[in-house]
């Protein structure tokens, strides 16, 4: 079912279940701050930020408005109880297939925990090593005690683990590195929208082949991913990691409610007006060669589909 919300304010008129899986789609980041503001004793609220960033952008997003978007995507996917608000821009944006934001490990007070194969498995997600964490995506070993600051957390979890079992969890303030809050258990989600592991730059190669006829060692790009780099804009081939193109469609499973703002449709036609702007102004560059619109973004068309 599909209500259109004449204002930010109708929101609330509409009879709002928070037992219900709804998705609230803004006509843009403003209205969806606004409505989501309007909603915050909702039970189950999450807001899914935008990555700030123009379309074929030469940046990567900040990491905290990438923790954000991983978390907010992997708790949709995991809840029949929620209602996500969204800008119509967002939904339409590139995004990563679900099977990449979904909880990798839980882990508990108690599990074995083989920290070898724990390390493997964080790194080929995106986390780096550092002496000490400071942000998402991050982790540091010491001994027999793991910190790592998941980009599902608000703040970083100290592991300490003895005969390859977990002995305590804990969260800890990444300023003064002193631990706090006991936790029974933590999961880990990827620190990036997309995998940098064996499998997925073969995938990278063989797209980027496919799409560009060009000497792929110019690019800075392309030779900083075989070398699992994760470098500044590399998200505009975000369909290259996975072999397809991924969009916020593989995310609307058992959708209850759809609430969509008047003003979404010609918002979402000035953001594809956009799209190919600049698609059409940097496309020439034979360094950074880039996906069609149709490859890479979610046409408005196929969304209200």
């Amino acid at each position: 079912m599909t209500k259109v919300i004449a204002s930010v304010t109708d929101i609330l008129n509409l009879g709002l279940n928070s037992s219900k899986k709804n998705l609230v789609i803004a006509k843009d980041s403003q209205s969806a701050i606004q409505i989501t503001e309007n909603l915050k004793d909702l039970p189950g609220l999450i807001y899914l930020e935008s990555s700030e960033l123009l379309p074929y952008d030469f940046f990567s997003m900040a990491p905290i408005t990438r923790a954000k978007r991983i978390s907010t995507l992997s708790s949709f996917l995991g809840s029949e109880e929620l209602t996500l608000v969204a800008s119509i821009s967002t939904l339409l944006s590139p995004c990563p297939d679900p099977n990449h934001v979904t909880p990798l490990n839980n882990l508990a007070v108690g599990d074995g925990f083989l920290i070898d194969e724990v390390i493997e498995s964080i790194i080929s997600y995106g986390y780096t090593r550092e002496d000490f964490v400071s942000f998402p995506g991050q982790y540091s070993l010491r001994g027999s005690v793991l910190d790592i600051y998941l980009t599902s957390g608000n703040d970083p979890v100290r592991i300490e683990f003895f005969d390859n079992k977990i002995e305590t969890l804990r969260t800890f303030n990444p300023e003064s590195q002193i631990a706090n809050l006991k936790k029974l258990s933590i999961n880990f989600l990827p620190s990036y929208e997309y995998p940098i592991n064996k499998n997925s730059k073969e995938l990278f190669k063989f797209g980027w082949r496919d799409k560009f006829d060009i000497f792929e060692e110019d690019s800075e790009i392309f030779s900083k991913v075989m070398n699992s780099k994760h470098p500044e804009g590399v998200e505009i081939y975000l369909p290259l990691f996975y072999g397809k193109k991924t969009t916020f469609l593989s995310f609307l499973n058992n959708i209850d409610k759809t609430f969509i703002q008047t003003g979404a449709s010609n918002k979402a036609k000035e953001y594809q007006d956009l799209i190919n702007l600049r698609y059409e102004e940097y496309r020439y560059d034979q360094k950074r060669p880039l996906l069609h619109p149709k490859d890479l973004f979610l046409n408005f068309e196929e969304f209200r589909k």
